[in-house]
This record gives structure tokens, C-alpha cells and sequence, in this order.
């Protein structure tokens, strides 16, 4: 497995990349991105077999918040005002 994955948003698109320069995937957005927060799933989640464990949130510029784990998109939602910072918490 690779010591560091680049996340490279563009215009329509985020691509996934080794950190030898192999593309690991790419999603195709249908509007314009503003930032993505990739992060680490917890250990719990983590399964046996060697592969990607990140999940990740897109912000959008239409104030979608898109939450996809791995590269399935699992959650979406759209936002009265365009969120300008993102965090991870947890709740007890």
C-alpha cells in the first residue's frame, strides 16, 4: 500500500493518486466543486484486506455537501448557505 495519496480537485473532477503517480480512481462531479476533506475511516471500520480507507466530503459551489466512502457516494445534502470549513467529530 502507498505512503501518501494526492486528492486532486479540478473543475468537474477529483482524481485519486498514488504517490508513485498511479491514478487510483476518479470521480466525476456534476457541479463545480469548492473543496474536499478526505479523512481516515476509523480502525473499527478498516477492513482486513489491503486497499483505500479513505472516506470524503465534497463541498460543492451549489452548497451540496456530499459525503462519499471510499468512492461510493453514501450521503448528500444541500445547504441554505455555503459551509466554508469542515471538521470530523464524534458524539457520545
Amino acid at each position: 500500500m502507498s505512503l501518501y495519496i494526492v486528492f486532486l480537485l479540478g473543475d468537474r473532477n477529483l482524481f485519486v493518486i498514488k504517490d508513485n503517480g498511479q491514478l487510483l480512481s476518479q470521480i466525476h462531479l456534476d457541479t463545480p466543486p469548492m473543496y474536499c476533506f478526505p479523512y481516515i475511516k476509523t480502525a473499527d471500520r478498516l477492513p482486513k484486506s489491503e486497499g483505500w480507507y479513505h472516506n470524503l466530503i465534497v463541498v460543492t459551489q451549489t452548497g451540496m455537501v456530499l459525503i462519499y466512502d471510499e468512492l461510493k457516494l453514501v450521503w448528500g445534502a444541500r445547504s441554505q448557505n455555503e459551509p466554508i470549513s469542515l471538521q470530523i467529530g464524534t458524539f457520545k
